[in-house]
């Protein structure tokens, strides 16, 4: 599924949504999406701990990411650029474990 943009103007939108179902840990890049030329501020919205999944069966957005430029073209791109430098750390919720063969210790 494509981010989600909302326009109005020269104002865009962007809501990052998990890519996989999981336990959300934390994020990297924070500082760096939130020093892209254009990038008005970014909010982001799910707490550690939280379980959370994609669409269609996730209900709510990792957080929202706001752009202002003098084009539409040029908001959307500081958009995904930002969002390319947000690491989300998502890890599966019942992690897997190795279990030895039968009959072997």
């Amino acid at each position: 599924m494509p981010p989600r943009f909302v326009a109005a103007a020269r104002d865009r939108a962007r809501c990052p949504y998990a890519a996989r179902h999981g336990v959300y840990h934390g994020l990297e890049g924070l500082a760096a999406a939130q020093s892209v030329a254009g990038v008005t501020g970014v909010s982001i919205t799910v707490e550690p701990g939280q379980i959370i999944a994609p669409p269609p069966d996730g209900a709510s957005y990792l957080g929202f990411i706001f752009a202002r430029a003098s084009r539409p073209a040029e908001a959307e791109n500081a958009l995904r650029i930002a969002h390319r430098r947000l690491h989300f750390d998502i890890r599966p919720e019942y992690p897997a474990t190795q279990v030895p063969a039968a009959g072997k210790p």
